[in-house]
């Protein structure tokens, strides 16, 4: 069974790795020994030195008159001429600096083989995330009170909504009777909130799917890299049969990850593949059944490290094809935002609160009503909302989808793409709940309640209001036509083991 991955246990069995190369290299040679103690050859003098640190240049004898199954010269040694000692035996003598010839050469290639690994993202670093992409997913979706028995923000959501269609709603009798109304209802009313809820909801799922899948490439990553560093050193033992294969992973991690990813307090609501989840199903890439196995084996030291290589490389553009899939789907929501019509996301995009609310007729209607639909219903709502968007933020952390070196889709993987959609997501939410909170407060001026009546929505969109605030200029999704952004890799792939 491959160790638990970590940094330490990544660069211990590097080194374990190239030890066993330096020693299979010198096995070809016809050495013995270890690059721990070091090698011995037949008929050669001194013994060399383990391979712990520069050794400088040793001069070498290699008895040419002996009968037994002679050892050839280290690689990288260097012919000088002969002697003959005084009982007339005849050396042929090499210079060799094991270090720098042999050690470190090996030591060098290993590790840069490995470059980076011993550094990817911690999946422990998303769940914090994935967490707040679940508050923000549960705060856009409401829950009929039926449904959720501890989800008491969704439910409350749920009820507001309700209401708000019961006394504004079409066919009511303020409806019926006042313009302002009328007015109110087609701009903010519980059927026009509710797709557009909808539609925001399935954006924070793909936000939220995304982090899902990060989690999952990098658990399946660590456990796939521990393997081929067993692999392979198990490949360079000369005293083990030494070959292996790996089967990477990676290779299904992102099966299902909204199914993984969607809160359990909305799953009575929401299920993968249901039509609330449309925007979600058209964007998802299909399942990645493709196989990638490997074989780490060979007859000498260069061709087993050079099935290592494939096999490193391998897992690479594995963590590659995932993290694409992942920002694909990013760009697809990007796109769909961009170039759809944009109040299928925001309530009033571009022009801000109705114009049809600023200079309302007088109206005969129950008002009391209109004030607790303008200061205390809507408020409700987009406390909601803004609170959401305050979890969405809560999720920004750059650092956790960060690596060394380009393993997988650059240095910071789909984050660059998922922070623009974050971005977009947050400019709607806070942008619509901002300006529901206007039309509410028009609603209530428009039904007479002019003296201080604001104050109860102040309380409660207590602690939210700097969230609704960045988005009080509403939102433009003018962006239409511009290219996708150039992926953040250094170069192409190219063809992999497949």
């Amino acid at each position: 069974m491959a160790s638990s991955y970590s940094p330490s246990a990544v660069d211990r069995a590097i080194k374990d790795i190239a030890h066993e190369a330096i020693r299979f290299a010198m096995h070809e040679a016809r050495w013995y020994g270890t690059a721990e103690g070091g090698f011995q050859g037949n008929s050669w003098e001194p013994l060399l030195p383990p391979a712990t640190g520069p050794t400088g240049t040793i001069r070498l004898k290699y008895n040419a008159l002996t009968q037994t199954a002679n050892s050839d010269a280290p690689p990288g040694a260097r012919y000088v001429g002969e002697e003959t000692d005084a009982l007339g035996r005849l050396f042929h003598l090499y210079d060799f600096d094991p270090w720098e010839d042999l050690y470190q050469p090996w030591l060098d290639r290993i590790a840069n083989a490995f470059e980076g690994w011993s550094s990817l993202p911690d999946p422990g670093d998303f769940t914090g995330p994935i967490s707040n992409m679940q508050a923000a997913v549960v705060g856009l979706t409401p829950v009929p009170s039926g449904e959720s028995d501890h989800d008491f923000a969704s439910v409350d959501l749920a009820a507001n909504l309700d209401l708000l269609d019961d006394w504004v709603g079409p066919g009511t009798a303020e409806g019926s009777t006042s313009a302002l109304v009328f007015a109110f209802d087609n701009s903010y009313g519980a059927g026009r909130i509710l797709p557009l809820l909808q539609n925001q909801a399935q954006v924070a799922i793909l936000l939220g799917a995304a982090l899902q899948g990060e989690k999952q490439i990098w658990e399946k990553t660590r456990v796939d890299i521990m393997k081929l560093l067993e692999e392979s050193k198990a490949a360079f033992d000369v005293t083990g049969g030494g070959s292996g294969s790996i089967d990477l992973g990676v290779v299904a991690a992102l099966v299902d990850i909204v199914g993984n990813f969607l809160p359990s307090a909305i799953q009575p609501v929401l299920s993968a593949g249901s039509s609330a989840l449309s925007l979600v199903d058209s964007l998802l890439p299909p399942e990645d059944t493709k196989e990638a196995t490997f074989d780490i084996s060979g007859a000498t030291a260069e061709d087993v490290y050079d099935s290592m290589v494939d096999a490193i490389r391998g897992l690479d553009h594995a963590v590659w094809r995932k993290e694409s899939d992942l920002v694909t789907t990013l760009q697809g929501l990007l796109d769909t935002m961009r170039s759809g019509p944009a109040s299928q996301f925001h309530i009033h995009p571009r022009n801000g609160v109705d114009p049809a609310l600023l200079d309302p007729p007088a109206v005969d209607v129950r008002v009391e009503h209109l004030r607790r639909i303008g200061y205390e219903t809507v408020p409700t709502i987009a406390a909601s909302m803004g609170k959401a968007a305050e979890d969405a933020q809560s999720a920004d952390k750059a650092s956790i989808w960060e690596r060394t070196g380009y393993i997988g889709y650059g240095t910071n993987g789909p984050y660059p793409r998922w922070s623009e959609v974050l971005a977009e997501l947050d400019a709607v939410v806070t942008g619509s709940a901002s300006e529901l909170v206007e039309g509410g407060r028009l609603l209530a001026v428009g039904a007479g309640w002019l003296e201080d009546t604001d104050g109860s929505s102040r309380e409660i969109l207590d602690g939210v209001q700097d969230d609704l605030d960045r988005g009080k200029h509403g939102w433009d999704n003018s962006e239409v036509g511009l290219p996708p952004p150039v992926p953040n890799y250094p170069y192409s792939p190219g063809p992999m083991p497949v």
